[in-house]
């Protein structure tokens, strides 16, 4: 097996090769156009010495995987050009056509595979993959066996398409030069997910070993952590049944689909990595910066997780905690937009309050008094505290706080200075993310942001651009092109499906709002679907509700439910009698809907004083005492943590201690009926109508 040095020392011979070749043959006189010759030799090498300079970035076992997998082309185009160079000849010779128009032949020859490969990539034909890649990377890559057989017949038509081969493929070895830097790099990408599928023995020798001597160690000043932030790259946009590039045997891209890894899986592997680094050079000035932005990139990575997720309290710690380290390594302005994109994306009717407008104020406060803010930026912070008055109820400061940031006139350089404070912070962002925030924050502190989501639809709207690539993702597009074709039970079947692979994924808020969509859009056309879907998007968004772990946080979401409850209401009192789709009796349904929906905020605030059951064991009762105080104790520590980092690992060991006491409460519940009663009310989880009814006497239930 070729080692490393010898792979490496391989790519350097095929990549000057061109250039060696061309000084041969001008000094044996055996080329008629030398400056043809040299700028296709130049053109040659520069493709070359970008891709080997891309390929640096990545692991070693993946590196030389790409340098033999590029190096086994290039020996069958040395030995095609040097001693099949006649018959190319020939055949240029027996294309007329052709002949002075070699840079729309090289044009044609680079466009069409990209038109052809895509939807071959997409439908996962492998074997269409191997036979138009291969030989075309042959005959056409980088225009190299053309020039070998330029310079072995003297073709001046053949040396014309080596250049404008050459030529046409450096933009897509600049691109991959400059992406090479960018955490999502699907080369990068791949490192990832093999260092993630592999076991840890696996890990620790072809990962974590080369990466720490390659990239930290030998670097020690300026150490590379690309490989942490690509991590934490994944971990942002990583769900179950991922659809992601990875690599073939071959050294082939493909896509393949296969059951993906839990995101916090990406986030934790990315922090235990860093703490490796950590613990391996010496904390020079620029490696700590460099230490803490790729903190701050997993921490960001975490709250977008739990945001997903609806983890409200950990969502706060982890993007206070990114947003502090920001402000202190001097990005204020990727502090600043995140907040206000965070808060923009909790305001509106607030499904879950991942934001309050306290926190919004908190959050947004410090940015917003901060004179290094670009004019921009500050634009966007403006429009943000704006909103938060807006939604408190507070026309008159929106008003000035509005008016305010639409005087800030944004300068030529603001969005360059944003796009590199998100590069050094490890963010790929583009410029027209950027602008499309702008219009987001217009749009929400204009005339047009007074809208209902509980309101009936014609048609579900589901933004999907925020979504990564997964199944989940296919199968509500794909509904949503079958609602717009007429084709409503497929539409409907195909969004049931992504909500069944959210919810399989525990992406909770994107899975509550395609049912709510959903149910809104047959709110008119098929109301009996439209009660069965929203009854799923309320169990949804009572899992969301029941992860708040502050209680008054958790009690004023009632609104957002209440809305639901209202829109479920009305197909109840709409619905026909005698079963069917519908309940048997939609006035009890709607009876016990109201109820339920009436009672559930008080057993919330009551469950905690009733005292348990007099016929529960003593053993149980003991230790649900033992439990309760453990979760007083973790909410002290909570209250305590001085450090968002803190606060995070304080909030693990509050659900650690809820989900202990639950399961205590699970086994008192087992016991007997008024085990199972104190249960109820100790959860604040009201009596059905068919509950209740149950308990009464006969005269007493008619």
């Amino acid at each position: 097996m070729t080692t490393a040095r010898s792979a490496r020392a391989f790519y350097l011979y095929a990549t000057f090769l061109p250039l060696a070749s061309t000084a041969l043959a001008s000094a044996l006189g055996r080329v008629d156009r030398p400056d043809i010759t040299t700028a296709a030799a130049l053109c040659v090498t520069a493709n070359y010495v970008l891709q080997y300079r891309s390929y640096r970035v990545l692991m070693e076992e993946m590196r030389e995987l790409r340098h033999r997998a590029e190096l086994s082309f290039t020996r069958l185009q040395v030995i095609g050009g040097l001693f099949l160079g006649f018959l190319v000849e020939k055949l240029w010779n027996g294309l007329p056509a052709l002949h002075g128009n070699e840079l729309w032949t090289a044009l044609a020859v680079s466009l069409i595979p990209l038109l052809i490969m895509r939807p071959v990539y997409t439908l996962r034909l492998h074997p269409v993959v191997w036979l138009l890649s291969n030989p075309y990377r042959v005959l056409f890559d980088k225009g190299v066996l053309v020039l070998y057989a330029a310079l072995e017949t003297h073709s001046p038509g053949l040396l014309w398409l080596a250049l404008w081969l050459a030529i046409c493929d450096l933009p897509g070895s600049v691109g991959m030069a400059v992406q090479s830097r960018s955490p999502g790099w699907e080369a990068r990408v791949n490192d990832a997910h093999h260092y993630l599928d592999s076991d840890a023995e696996t890990r620790r020798i072809l990962f974590e070993e080369p990466w720490l001597r390659d990239f930290v160690r030998n670097r020690s000043g300026r150490p590379d952590l690309g490989f942490v932030h690509t991590l934490a790259h994944e971990a942002a946009r990583s769900v179950q049944q991922t659809r992601a590039m990875t690599l073939d045997l071959d050294g082939l891209s493909a896509f393949t689909v296969r059951p993906g890894l839990r995101s916090l899986d990406w986030a934790d592997a990315a922090l235990a990595l860093l703490e490796r680094a950590e613990n391996a050079v010496p904390r020079t000035p620029e490696a700590r910066r460099r230490f803490r932005l790729a903190r701050a990139h997993c921490a960001y990575a975490r709250a977008l997780i739990y945001s997903a997720t609806g983890h409200r309290d950990e969502f706060r710690a982890s993007f206070t905690e990114a947003c502090t380290i920001w402000r202190q390594e001097g990005h204020q302005d990727v502090a600043a937009v995140e907040s206000a994109l965070s808060y923009l994306n909790s305001s509106g009717e607030k499904l879950f309050l991942v934001l309050t407008p306290a926190d919004g104020l908190a959050l947004l406060d410090p940015p917003v008094h901060d004179p290094t803010l670009t004019p921009l930026v500050r634009r966007y912070t403006l429009l943000a505290v704006s909103l938060v008055h807006q939604e408190l109820g507070e026309p008159e400061p929106a008003a000035k706080l509005k008016a305010e940031a639409l005087a800030q006139r944004p300068r030529w350089g603001d969005s360059r200075r944003l796009l590199r404070q998100y590069r050094a912070a490890g963010l790929p962002r583009k410029r027209s993310a950027i602008s499309i925030t702008g219009r987001l924050l217009a749009l929400a502190t204009g005339p047009v942001a007074d809208f209902s989501q509980f309101a009936p639809s014609s048609a579900p709207t589901i933004a999907l651009d925020s979504w990564p690539p997964s199944q989940a993702r296919d199968h509500a597009a794909l509904g949503l092109r079958m609602w717009d074709l007429g084709r409503r039970d497929q539409a409907e079947a195909l969004l049931m499906e992504a909500v069944r692979l959210l919810r399989a994924s525990d992406q909770l808020v994107a899975a509550f709002y395609v049912l709510l969509e959903l149910g809104r859009a047959q709110h008119d056309s098929a109301p009996w679907r439209a009660y069965h879907t929203l009854n799923q998007a309320a169990e949804v968004y009572e899992t969301l509700r029941m992860r708040i772990l502050d209680d008054e946080v958790r009690l004023s979401t009632g609104a957002s439910i209440e809305r639901l409850t209202l829109l479920t209401l009305g197909l109840l009192l709409d619905a026909p009698e005698g079963g069917g789709p519908w309940p048997r009796t939609p006035r009890a349904a709607a009876f016990a809907l109201v109820e339920r929906a009436r009672s559930r905020g008080l057993l919330e605030l009551l469950g905690t004083t009733v005292p348990p059951g007099a016929t529960a064991p003593p053993d149980l009762v003991a230790a649900e005492a033992e439990a309760r105080r453990i979760v007083a104790d973790r909410r002290a520590a909570l209250a305590a943590a001085g450090t968002p980092a803190g606060s995070e690992a304080a909030l693990r060991g509050l659900r650690d201690a809820l989900s202990a006491l639950a399961r205590v409460q699970d086994r008192i519940a087992a016991v007997d009926l008024a085990g199972e009663e104190y249960v109820n009310l100790s959860r604040g989880t009201p009596l059905t109508f068919a509950e209740v009814k149950a308990l009464l006497r006969p005269e007493e239930s008619g």
